[in-house]
């Protein structure tokens, strides 16, 4: 078998693998098209981001199986996480950062090229908002290179996910070029190299504490342990805010009575916050936690406005605005 043939069927076998591994749901990410690589995917409404891995073992057409497709979980993660920021900044009533990515396969069927081993995809729902979470990404780590990565949840979505990524390349001595074509604009490139690498280990280092930060969001996940920080007399959870942002929590053993029944649910936390920079998520050492009963805003409304009636009567805001000011 030719050097070639071989580096085909790695891509096959991947897709096989990730078909086993992910399901049916999970393999819309990695589907392959019976379509040209480039050629075929042209047009204003299009976003194609392709992931370059070189260096060592990828510049010989080859990369450990897990390092590439741990590479690409994160890369969806990533692009999930800012994807709902943008999306919900502009406004989106669904925004979930789904943008149905695709692996582009060749007109041979192979998912992953040489090049050293490329990997190309491409966004088939809500492509704007794709487009503009992939230059958003460019973008930032184009700023990652140049300086070091300022403390705000912005940035910390990404250099989280890039930090995960760039420890992936370490073994293999590799690292990870980015390009996107975005309709008819000029490519952009970006590289997630050393320079990257460094200032994402140095604000990995970086560490803030907060007493008595009340949080608002979902229980979403539950575990004994923590595969970074000592866990006697202690087991971890996972808090999902209202605006999308991941908290770690660290709960006492003696809550877990308490905890169990909330999870899944909205709840208020309230406890001592540590921020460790963007490159890992925060951590709240909860104090007390309780369940967050969901809100009638409608009844609210309605409430407010009796109120209002009982108070003023039949002025209206002009009438008071006018004897206010004047």
């Amino acid at each position: 078998m030719g050097g070639e043939d071989a580096f085909m069927l790695l891509g096959g076998a991947l897709a096989l693998r990730c078909a086993a591994l992910y399901g049916p749901r999970r393999l819309q990410f990695m589907k392959i098209l019976d379509r040209e690589y480039r050629n075929e995917i042209t047009g204003d409404d299009v976003a194609v981001f392709t992931l370059t891995f070189s260096g060592d073992l990828a510049d010989r057409n080859r990369l450990p199986f897990d390092q590439v497709i741990k590479t690409l979980q994160e890369f969806q993660e990533m692009v999930r996480e800012v994807g709902r920021r943008i999306q919900r900044k502009a406004g989106l009533e669904k925004a979930d950062g789904e943008f149905g990515l695709e692996v582009v396969a060749g007109n041979t069927g192979a998912a992953f090229t040489k090049g050293s081993v490329k990997a190309t995809v491409v966004a088939t729902i809500d492509v704007k908002h794709a487009a503009q979470t992939f230059e958003e990404i460019l973008r930032r780590t184009k700023d990652f290179a140049r300086q070091p990565i300022a403390d705000d949840e912005e940035n910390g979505v990404i250099a989280r996910r890039m930090l995960t990524m760039a420890k992936l390349q370490v073994p293999t001595k590799t690292q990870v070029a980015f390009s996107l074509r975005a309709g008819s604009a000029r490519p952009q490139r970006a590289s997630l190299d050393q320079n990257v690498y460094i200032h994402l280990q140095k604000a990995k280092k970086r560490t803030m504490k907060i007493e008595g930060l009340q949080l608002f969001g979902k229980l979403r996940q539950l575990k004994d342990r923590s595969r970074t920080e000592k866990t006697d007399g202690h087991f971890w959870g996972e808090l999902v805010t209202d605006a999308s942002d991941v908290w770690r929590l660290r709960f006492n053993a003696d809550m877990l009575a308490r905890v169990l029944p909330l999870f899944m649910k909205q709840v208020l936390v309230t406890g001592d916050a540590t921020y460790f920079g963007p490159a890992k998520n925060p951590r709240l050492s909860v104090r007390f936690v309780e369940a967050d009963p969901e809100r009638d805003y409608v009844k609210a409304f309605d409430a407010l406005r009796e109120s209002g009636v009982k108070l003023f009567g039949t002025v209206t805001t002009e009438e008071l605005l006018a004897e206010l000011y004047g």
